[in-house]
């Protein structure tokens, strides 16, 4: 089958959702599927060692070439600043009344592209950025014989993501989010509760809706060490926005057991203070974050406050053989269908995100332990994910 991947943003960026397009497009590649890249240029799309490193090497890469505009100012000027200042203020109201983000332009550079004369037998658009499914209405729209089905990826849906703050109406978001969903053959979600919630807000296109796991690309396995009469080590390595996930009760209870030393790396709008017991840093280069992977003895997840999305963590910590603890948020409802979704997998142990539950969960941590297997989800790495995606057509 030959498949023409989209993703809008350069495929060598380093982003979560580029974690999960590259183990994808690594599973289609390990079932023998020829597959084109499609997405914006980037000076990196050039290296073949970033290619070969990230095992996508015999994928072809199409790059869209763009520019956009940039701000160049002396820092001692006041007036220069203070324009910057202006400009900030000017592209935070742009974007809040903007569904879509920069990469909306790449769709009007498209026709300048041969990659159409070829056939091909799958289209997928994959967000975020959810502007690549304006690259795949554009295809649509005029190159309509180059592919076969047109399958959209959302690791986010657009009505129901907690993480943007559109001042538009919800009538017109539904509005446009409904007429990209009508245009697809196939709309795939990460989240099993993002599906069932999307199919309830548009019924019509139910049958379409389908859910896919997140894919890991390889396993992690560590050493891992027992613990005995040493500080317990525990890391949390994501963004934690109070608006969005609650780390509160994690951060207190840690700081109350004299036990325990948390690595809290993350960048938020709030960050924490390091403390005796808890270290804190902002986001860190990758190969430094996995030395402190290694040292830890137990990943932590924290769901957030509210919606439908599970955390990406549950998928990237299906490849380690760490013990891993859930922090279940939300209401009620949604609190109980994560966690029987998230022990489902007979691999994570849950709790709910509160001081007691936490330290009880942790005081009581290697009994829990005993109940799990820690090894790599088989279900879940990037070959079976590729093959399920596959089952779906």
């Amino acid at each position: 089958m030959k498949i023409l991947y989209i993703t809008s943003a350069p495929i060598t960026t380093t982003s979560s959702a580029n974690i999960c397009n590259i183990a994808i497009i690594k599973g289609f590649l390990a079932l023998g599927h020829d597959v084109t890249v499609l997405c914006a240029h980037s000076d990196s799309l050039v290296n073949e060692e970033i290619l070969i490193s990230l095992g996508i090497e015999r994928a072809s890469i199409v790059p869209i070439r763009y520019s956009r505009p940039s701000i160049t100012v002396n820092n001692n000027n006041i007036k220069s600043k203070r324009k910057i200042s202006a400009k900030n203020v000017v592209r935070k109201i742009y974007h809040s009344f903007s569904i879509f983000d920069h990469y909306k332009i790449l769709a009007k550079r498209l026709s300048e592209l041969n990659v159409f004369e070829e056939y091909f037998d799958l289209m997928i658009t994959s967000s975020d950025p959810r502007s690549v499914h304006l690259l795949g209405e554009w295809i649509q729209k005029h190159k309509r014989n180059s592919y076969g089905k047109w399958m959209q990826l959302y690791g986010d849906p657009i009505l129901l993501d907690i993480s943007t703050q559109l001042k538009l109406p919800k009538s017109y978001i539904r509005y446009i989010e409904k007429k990209l969903i009508r245009m697809a053959d196939k709309v795939l979600y990460v989240s099993p509760l993002t599906l069932i919630e999307q199919k309830k807000i548009y019924p019509s296109y139910s049958d379409k809706m389908h859910f896919i796991s997140i894919p890991y690309i390889k396993e992690k396995i560590f050493d891992n060490k027992k613990i005995i009469n040493s500080k317990i080590k525990i890391g949390y390595f994501g963004d934690y926005n109070p608006n969005i996930r609650n780390l509160k009760p994690l951060y207190d209870g840690v700081n109350k057991m004299k036990n325990l030393q948390l690595f809290l790396y993350g960048n938020s709008s709030s960050p924490f203070d390091s403390t005796t017991n808890v270290t804190v840093k902002s986001r860190v280069p990758f190969n430094e974050l996995e030395e402190i992977e290694k040292q830890v003895d137990i990943l932590i997840g924290v769901c957030n406050l509210k919606g439908t999305q599970v955390p990406a963590k549950l998928y990237y910590y299906a490849a380690t053989n760490k013990p891993v603890i859930f922090i279940i948020d939300g209401n009620e409802q949604n609190k109980q269908f994560l966690s029987e979704y998230i022990t489902s997998f007979n691999r994570f142990i849950v709790c709910e995100n509160n001081i007691e539950s936490i330290e009880d969960t942790i005081m009581n941590f290697e009994e829990l332990n005993k109940t799990v297997n820690n090894s790599p989800i088989e279900k879940l790495n990037f070959i079976n994910v590729a093959k399920e995606i596959c089952n779906i057509l």
